[in-house]
């Protein structure tokens, strides 16, 4: 086969259960393309057949307005000869499954790389109300640049749905589907978070949770089991890098996480919290996937990471630079209680620093004057009634003194009287000169 439409094949890059996957080119813009085709023939069906050509049309069209750069974008969509093929973006690089069946483990940076900018897709075509259905690493290209691209949206929606109805049983394995999936029920963004947990179950441990011998047996744990506790595949993870892991492969979608950006994000900390964790190599390959290389399978070196810019990102990188900057701060809030403190020991200071200030009404001043006050003020009661006269001359030579010692009352007993007190208390006031006399 030379051309399909108007894309000239350039070569087969792999077969699936559906169709065939080729390297083409389109002739108008000379733009490379991947071509995915579906053989509608096999359904037998007439009209399921043309049920299943209206369906693929409609959700490839949906799909097609998803413009991400963590999404193959989806070019065309079209019909030949009872052939349905899809032109999608070519993605010149590895797939997540080549990356894990690699002889030693993915490091920790790639690992959380490539596992954000899933989920950073995910939760963009989820806000668009629609749903992958089909995530696994077969399913999941990383590109020379490190960029993670998600391929088959759209169409996984259509093929999953009709594995069951096409030849009875499911096509390929479920190892990654989720169990509201496998038991047909309804589905929303969740399901594909519990793929996405599925994967990065199997990047910790090299195993993947659910396995058997035979598909229903691994349908029914998928259900009904929990799967391996982590850290008895692998002793270096933590109960916290567990409860994050089971929280995304809960049974019930409302037990898990609102995005799949979230997991991610919790499972990141989880391990950012556990000294010397590490994955584990793929122990044995259990996945068949839905498309598979034609070209052998060898060590795939995986690319530079690269994180997608999301608005978490954002506020992980203020985070990271205000713990850079966590040193000065204790520095400046020393600096300023040290000048504060130094403020208030001047304060307290200032009156030693200024000893001659006096002040001028106080207590102090009060006190001061009623001592000068004090001498002036007679031991006797009876002294202290105010006079019209001044006193005799000897008396006022030698006032008596302002508080007596017991010894001195004698004294005054053998004092001569002043000759008639009481004439002093009657007689008229003397004249004004007189009573500005000082003693």
């Amino acid at each position: 086969m030379d051309r399909i439409g108007r894309y000239k094949i350039v070569r087969e890059l792999g077969r699936g259960a559906m169709g065939v996957v080729y390297h083409a080119i389109d002739p108008n813009i000379g733009r490379p393309v991947a071509i995915k085709t579906i053989r509608l023939s096999d359904v037998a069906n007439g009209e399921e057949q043309k049920r299943l050509r209206e369906r693929l049309f409609r959700e490839a069209r949906s799909a097609g307005m998803l413009s991400h750069p963590g999404i193959v974008t989806i070019y065309d969509v079209e019909e030949q000869d009872g052939l349905a093929y899809i032109a999608m973006e070519y993605v010149d690089g590895p797939t997540l499954d080549q990356v894990l069946s690699g002889p030693g483990p993915i490091a920790p940076e790639g690992m959380f790389s490539i596992l954000a900018q899933t989920a950073a897709a995910l939760d963009y075509a989820h806000q668009k109300s629609i749903v992958h259905r089909d995530i696994k690493p077969a399913n999941i290209m990383i590109a020379a640049d490190g960029m993670a691209k998600i391929a088959d949206f759209g169409i996984a929606k259509i093929t999953t749905s009709e594995q069951f109805t096409m030849t009875g049983s499911i096509v390929g394995t479920p190892h990654y589907m989720s169990p509201e999936q496998v038991q047909g029920q309804p589905v929303d963004g969740r399901s594909d978070q519990f793929s996405l947990a599925v994967i990065a179950y199997e990047m910790l441990t090299g195993e993947k949770p659910y396995t058997g011998e035979h598909l229903t047996t691994v349908v029914y744990k998928i259900v009904a089991e929990e799967p391996v506790a982590p850290h008895r595949i692998n002793p270096s993870l933590t109960g916290a890098i567990e409860n994050v892991i089971r929280k995304g492969l809960s049974k019930k979608p409302d037990q898990r996480y609102h995005t799949c950006g979230e997991f991610v994000d919790a499972l990141e900390k989880a391990c950012a919290a556990t000294r010397n964790w590490k994955s584990m190599p793929r122990g044995g390959s259990l996945n068949e996937p839905t498309v598979s290389d034609a070209a052998p399978r060898s060590v795939v070196t995986l690319p530079p990471a690269h994180r997608p810019r999301r608005s978490g990102d954002a506020t992980t990188t203020a985070e990271r630079a205000v713990k850079r900057k966590s040193g000065f701060v204790p520095f400046l809030l020393a600096i300023l209680m040290a000048a504060a403190l130094l403020m208030l020991i001047g304060w307290q200071a200032m009156p030693w620093l200024n000893p001659r200030r006096q002040p001028q009404s106080g207590p102090a001043g009060e006190d001061k004057k009623a001592e000068q006050a004090l001498p002036q003020t007679p031991a006797n009661p009876a002294d202290a009634k105010p006079s019209a006269m001044p006193p005799a001359s000897a008396e006022a030579a030698n006032p008596p003194p302002a508080a007596p010692s017991p010894e001195t009352k004698p004294a005054e007993h053998n004092r001569r009287p002043t000759p008639n007190p009481p004439n002093r208390n009657r007689r008229k006031s003397p004249p004004p000169k007189q009573c500005v006399k000082n003693p």
